[in-house]
């Protein structure tokens, strides 16, 4: 059992598809706990105000020392900054302020290979500037997180904004495989098929483009062969000198013309 210990200043998104998409017996789980807004922004202003007070009492001790020119320390700056920054967040940008916690649990036929699935994973978090540790007298409590029971038992909670948390989502492509569909290529993304109907489009128009040579022909013989063992209605503008048409069309139709393909 892993969960997210520390967060990178900057997460990618491709952090979480590259954990998903390891070849390793894996369950991953992000659970994530909505804020209300107003209780949001009085935790923060109250964050920011001991953030100044503390920033107050170092200026004064350093007065007292009769050292006048000295310079906030980095910390402290770094923390009104980021206050600042996530208050404006919330009152400015329309942020959401969230508490999400990632766990996973990793499953092995034996202690070796349960080891070096663990380290590639802990590996694969390193690359991106964050640390997953063990949950050390917690697997059961881990396990009952991950499965999706809706039961949350570890309490390792990180404040996230809604933007900071959109990146924890590992799905990032939309799949189209409607139901009567008909074959339009491969999803660059996730490599699976898209079965688009498009009797569900409001234009049902479509462009071939490409530069020569990269099958557009081949494509548009392809889709009428589908449409027409669908029976479905399609029109198309059939060209004077694309010959290679014609044996999907009927005999009698001259070109160039507009052709019904029943």
């Amino acid at each position: 059992m892993l969960f997210l210990k520390d967060y990178a200043s900057y997460i990618k998104d491709s952090m979480f598809s590259e954990l998903t998409e390891l070849n390793r017996n894996l369950m991953l789980s992000i659970d994530v706990i909505h804020i209300p807004t107003d209780e949001a922004v009085r935790e923060v202003e109250f964050l920011l105000l001991g953030v100044e007070t503390s920033i107050t009492g170092w200026q004064r001790r350093q007065n007292q020392n009769n050292n006048f020119s000295a310079v906030v320390p980095y910390d402290m700056e770094l923390q009104r900054k980021e206050s600042k920054e996530f208050w404006d967040d919330l009152t400015t940008r329309d942020q959401r302020m969230m508490f999400a916690v990632v766990t996973m649990v990793i499953t092995a036929d034996s202690k070796e290979q349960l080891d070096l699935n663990t380290e590639t994973v802990l590996s694969t978090a390193r690359k991106h500037m964050c640390q997953m540790a063990t949950l050390k007298y917690q697997q059961t409590d881990g396990l009952n997180t991950v499965l999706p029971i809706g039961t949350r038992k570890i309490n390792a909670f990180r404040t996230l904004t809604t933007e900071s948390l959109a990146v924890l989502m590992p799905f990032k492509v939309q799949e189209i495989m409607d139901k009567g569909g008909i074959y339009f290529g491969e999803n660059a993304i996730s490599h699976n098929l898209i079965m688009c109907n498009k009797a569900n489009l409001l234009n049902q128009s479509a462009f071939l483009l490409g530069v020569p040579g990269s099958g557009k022909s081949f494509s548009a013989k392809e889709l009428i062969t589908f449409l027409m063992q669908g029976n479905s209605m399609t029109r198309g503008l059939l060209p004077n000198t694309e010959i290679s048409f014609r044996p999907f069309l009927p005999a009698n139709i001259p070109t160039p013309t507009v052709a019904s393909l029943l």
